[in-house]
């Protein structure tokens, strides 16, 4: 049994429809279950499926642009005391954007994908300019995901708050292709306008 769950490098997360999420470890220990109740903006995730008092929730508000949507995510842990603000940029045809802060809304880290035509080859999640975290399709069913933290050496970013993105994305619909190739944590970084620039030629 793991004491941690949140000290963990790869998190596997399964999508059960209609509501409900399932994040277990590689050796297939459930860790947390994450449930959105009906007709309400929030995901509340508890340590077990028999718990009534959630560790993590995730509320948010939705924003519709010209050309985007966008969502502004509050994580609270127990005790109810915000940690981290993720707002979420989702434009039509090529991206998804987020932009992670921490409790004094400074900004700690950003997420973007690594895109090829139009598919995700994995989400990344950098910091430093630097790829600490990815998150990707695994090879089982197409509800399967992996957030893979294994770039994360200094274990800089919050689990919390890494697993709260995994539970985020997994109900983006994103098109992600599976099983990635093996991810090299050393790869330089395209970002910003780069991204942007390679999405026009």
């Amino acid at each position: 049994m793991i004491a941690d769950k949140f000290s963990l490098d790869k998190y596997y997360i399964r999508k059960k429809f209609p509501s409900k999420v399932v994040v277990t470890s590689e050796a297939g220990e459930l860790l947390l279950f994450a449930q959105k109740p009906f007709a309400k903006n929030k995901i509340m995730v508890f340590d077990s499926q028999l718990s009534s008092v959630p560790i993590l929730q995730i509320d948010w508000k939705a924003k519709r642009g010209l050309m985007s949507v966008n969502h502004n995510y509050v994580i609270t842990d127990r005790s109810h005391a915000p940690f981290a603000y993720i707002e979420c940029e989702k434009q039509p045809v090529f991206s998804i954007n987020l932009t992670v802060r921490n409790s004094s809304k400074n900004q700690i880290c950003f997420v973007q994908p690594d895109s090829i035509n139009h598919a995700y080859k994995h989400i990344d999640v950098i910091m430093e300019n630097k790829r600490v975290g990815s998150f990707y399709r695994g090879k089982k069913t197409a509800l399967f995901y992996i957030m893979d933290l294994s770039g994360d050496k200094k274990r800089n970013l919050d689990r919390r708050i890494a697993v709260s993105l995994a539970i985020i994305l997994s109900g983006e619909n994103l098109a992600l292709t599976k099983s990635p190739e093996v991810i090299n944590w050393n790869d330089s970084i395209v970002t910003g306008d780069e991204v942007y620039k390679i999405k026009r030629r």
